[in-house]
């Protein structure tokens, strides 16, 4: 039974051994796991920061190209008013200047009358 006895502060040595390495395996593995969810956190910003980035381009490129729009419906709307005014010019120039009346009384050649007659077909 002494014997026993001056085992007990090995035994005890022993057991605080064994608690000391489950602790630190248990570090270890909540240090991994603390450094797994710091890479993902950091993975999930960097993504974020990328994200943000493409919405403000894509938020940019979509008010150039509405000005762009803008610019060019402006500019075919003055196209057709310019077209209607000249349209409306030659019309009245045909009705009220002599000239042009007998120009547009002349027959047509029959080539011209033909490529005439096709481009309105195509249309």
């Amino acid at each position: 039974m002494l014997a026993y006895i001056k085992l007990i502060p090995y035994a005890i040595i022993a057991i605080l051994l064994v608690g000391l390495l489950w602790y630190r395996m248990e570090f270890i593995k909540s240090y991994d796991a603390r450094v797994a969810v710091e890479l993902q956190l950091k993975t999930a910003i960097d993504t974020n920061k990328e994200q943000e980035a493409t919405i403000i381009r894509q938020k940019a490129e979509s008010m150039r190209a509405d000005l762009a729009t803008a610019y060019l419906t402006k500019q075919l709307d003055d196209m057709r008013e310019t077209n209607t005014n000249q349209a409306q010019l030659i019309e009245d120039l045909g009705r009220t200047d002599a000239k042009v009346k007998d120009f547009n009384a002349l027959n047509v050649p029959n080539s011209l009358r033909k490529l005439l007659n096709k481009s309105k077909r195509a249309k």
